[in-house]
């Protein structure tokens, strides 16, 4: 409301109260109109800087940083009513604005059908407009050249084809794996637009089994994968 109101830097999220990390930055997403689930996917995300401490009269948290000094340094200069966040409707494109390119889906009916590929790494394009394949491997490729294709300061998406032995069975089985790669260190807004178009990619590769998402090379460990296909 004080946002609405124009209030200025001692009425924006002034309030003497304990917050969690989203509560707090769900005001200041939802005001620059974020795509959905941009709130819930920067707190996850341990990008933001804001901590479950109180607000000091400033709109400040008493933890290691502040929400409003977390945005300047992290996004740009204020533009929003009362020195609030810059508006960022126009820099960050909605979840239906992305694209997905063909080729895509092609590469992906061409690992899932005809066996011709281990993997598949997608990047969007520098606009952030459009999904595009980056690379697609040799069907003898292995899962730690597919890591190596993981950078450790950029997102990307990829699919992979599991091989596990069936804990039931005993016999060989294979599954096509979806990949969210996000590094902590990664630009926050590539971040937002990664997660809010995912599944615009994600539903046009019919055939995966499961989805892992991770920050780090220990969030997606061969064996961290196999545990998570062998419960799907």
């Amino acid at each position: 409301r004080a946002a609405r109101r124009g209030r200025g830097r001692s009425g924006y999220l002034a309030q003497s109260v304990r917050l969690t990390r989203v509560a707090l930055c769900r005001p200041w997403l939802m005001h620059v109109q974020l795509p959905a689930g941009a709130a819930e996917q920067l707190c996850a995300s341990r990008e933001c800087a804001v901590s479950a401490g109180g607000l000091d009269g400033d709109g400040q948290t008493s933890g290691r940083d502040g929400c409003r000094r977390w945005w300047l340094a992290n996004i740009g200069s204020a533009g929003g009513p009362g020195g609030g966040p810059p508006d960022l409707r126009v820099r960050v494109p909605q979840a239906s604005g992305v694209g997905v390119s063909d080729d895509c889906v092609t590469a992906f009916n061409d690992l899932k059908l005809k066996h011709t590929m281990k993997y598949i790494i997608y990047k969007m394009n520098d606009k952030m407009t459009e999904i595009n394949v980056l690379k697609k491997s040799e069907k003898e490729a292995t899962y730690d050249e597919f890591l190596a294709q993981l950078p450790e300061s950029e997102c990307r998406y990829g699919v992979f084809d599991v091989e596990f032995t069936d804990p039931k069975t005993g016999g060989q089985r294979n599954k096509i794996v979806f990949y969210h790669w996000a590094p902590d260190v990664c630009k926050v807004r590539e971040k937002m637009v990664y997660a809010s178009s995912k599944d615009e990619l994600k539903k046009r590769l019919v055939g995966v089994a499961t989805e892992v998402q991770g920050s780090d090379k220990g969030d997606v460990e061969l064996t961290v994968v196999v545990e998570r296909v062998n419960r799907v």
